[in-house]
């Protein structure tokens, strides 16, 4: 269980140089995207390389593929309130300038690399960020539209590139899914370095293309989700 103390604080140093101390802390960090209503995409493990170029923040390594545009973070928010058996969970919060969260990652490997990784920035009191409103539980129907090309991804066991692309952010993983999940209202595809966490509702359906699906939300835009495999014809 995560037990919180409220404890935060607001890197003042350049948003560029706090990003990129904040998400290279440790060996093992869960670094996830989020996109409003209904889909999260995280990547779990080492991050080996943190580069800044043309203007994005890009992260590789076998465990982890994302670019994150510098022009959006107005803010990177620092959080040790985290506890979970006994070990601090420090926590990075690259921020929009409405307060919005654009990206969290969380170190894995407890406190000492995160501070290594943070020594020499400037620290002030964050503000708190504003709570969303609670969205009713969802529900994930047996027919939920959402589900189709992930069951014939795990029925053929090929091998899928999984993106999730927003103005700014674009986090991929590739592997196979091996399970299925239906929890909670959500539909949950969990590997080791992976998760993918689909809300109940969230898809109203897929753009289809030759090996290619795009996730359309409730009104029918694009959510920014799309899978890549040879077996979806």
């Amino acid at each position: 269980m995560l037990t919180r103390l409220g404890l935060g604080h607001r890197l003042a140093a350049g948003e560029g140089d706090a990003a990129l101390a904040g998400l290279s802390m440790g060996e093992r960090q869960r670094l996830g995207l989020a996109r409003g209503p209904g889909v999260l995409l995280e990547r779990i493990g080492r991050v080996e390389t943190v580069q800044e170029a043309e203007g994005e923040i890009r992260l590789g390594g076998a465990c982890h593929d994302a670019r994150i545009a510098l022009g959006p973070i107005a803010e990177v928010v620092v959080d040790r309130s985290s506890i979970m058996r006994d070990k601090v969970m420090p926590r990075v919060e690259l921020r929009a300038a409405s307060g919005a969260l654009l990206v969290s990652a969380i170190g894995l490997e407890g406190l000492d690399p995160f501070e290594a990784a943070l020594e020499g920035l400037t620290r002030a009191p964050a503000a708190e960020a504003a709570k969303p409103e609670e969205d009713p539980a969802p529900v994930l129907a047996e027919d939920h539209p959402g589900l189709a090309p992930f069951e014939t991804l795990l029925d053929a066991g090929a091998e899928v590139a999984i993106e999730l692309e927003l103005p700014g952010l674009r986090q991929m993983w590739r592997g196979r899914i091996e399970e299925l999940k239906p929890m909670m209202g959500f539909l949950n595809i969990m590997t080791a370095d992976f998760h993918l966490h689909l809300r109940g509702g969230s898809v109203s359906g897929w753009a289809a293309e030759p090996g290619l699906r795009c996730a359309l939300g409730p009104d029918g835009a694009p959510t920014g989700l799309t899978l890549r495999s040879a077996v979806l014809s």
